[in-house]
């Protein structure tokens, strides 16, 4: 159902991501009307910089979306911002 969508499309945004948590990143998903919304971010630890991203797509692939979600947030900087905290 809808929970179960939300719930697998936000832990493949941190699968994506290799986040933890000790990482500064999240996701928050929502089915709205048929359709899974989700929102997420990838901040700097000191709060300097923050990568934020939305994606919405059919509620049916959950895991799907998450990925894409983490791959526009890694392309918009969250890649630079995650390796800064590994290091």
């Amino acid at each position: 159902g809808a929970v179960r969508a939300e719930d697998e499309c936000g832990r493949e945004v941190a699968r994506a991501l290799g986040s933890d948590c000790d990482v500064p990143a999240g996701a928050s998903a929502e089915v709205l009307g048929g359709r899974l919304e989700i929102r997420g971010l990838v901040m700097a630890t000191d709060g300097s910089r923050a990568v934020k991203g939305r994606r919405s797509g059919s509620a049916g692939k959950p895991g799907e979306l998450g990925r894409r979600l983490a791959e526009q947030l890694l392309k918009r900087g969250g890649a630079e911002i995650l390796e800064a905290v590994a290091a």
